[in-house]
C-alpha cells in the first residue's frame, strides 16, 4: 500500500511482521498447542511469500495470511 507522504509500500515481510502475533494467537486458540500453533504459523507464513509477495496492501495480506490459517485448521 502505497503512503501519499513518503511514496513507500508496504512489503510482504513487513505486513507479515506486524501480524504475525495475531496470526499465532489465533492459531493457538484454534489448535491449543504452542507448538503447533508455531508451526502453522511459520507455514502459512513461509507458503505466503510466494503466493502474495505482490500483494502492497498490508490488510489484504494479513486477510489471505488469516484465510490460510483457517483452511488449514479445518
Amino acid at each position: 500500500m502505497y503512503d501519499t507522504i513518503t511514496e513507500t509500500y508496504t512489503t510482504y515481510e513487513q505486513a507479515c511482521s506486524q501480524c504475525i502475533d495475531d496470526l499465532y494467537h489465533t492459531a493457538y486458540l484454534v489448535l491449543v498447542d504452542a507448538d503447533a500453533a508455531e508451526k502453522l504459523v511459520t507455514e502459512i507464513c513461509v507458503a505466503g511469500v510466494h503466493k502474495y509477495a505482490n500483494l502492497e496492501d498490508e490488510a489484504q495480506i494479513r486477510f489471505r495470511l488469516t484465510s490460510d490459517l483457517y483452511r488449514h485448521v479445518k
